[in-house]
């Protein structure tokens, strides 16, 4: 079965809490990279890659991610077929 790298970035509810928000993806969603992003004004986002099974694909990522307390909303940057 196939993998897909998913880039999302994902806005806190709390942007003071945004490290927190970060400690919290790591620990229950492992992705293979996540960092803070300083968007303007001192609005920060979390910028986060993760590898899914194709069938699960962005969908099934962004249900995980909006169960996560402190999550606004989702945006998906970019899908790519790996493999």
């Amino acid at each position: 079965m196939a993998e897909v790298a998913v880039l999302v970035r994902i806005y806190p509810k709390d942007t003071e809490k945004v490290d927190e928000l970060i400690n919290t993806l790591k620990e229950q969603l492992k992705p293979a990279k996540i960092d803070a992003e300083e968007l303007a004004f001192g609005i920060k986002a979390v910028k986060a890659l993760f590898y899914e099974n194709e069938e699960e694909g962005s969908s099934g990522l962004e249900k995980k991610l909006s169960e996560i307390e402190n999550v606004s909303n989702i945006e998906v940057l970019n899908v790519d077929m790996l493999g």
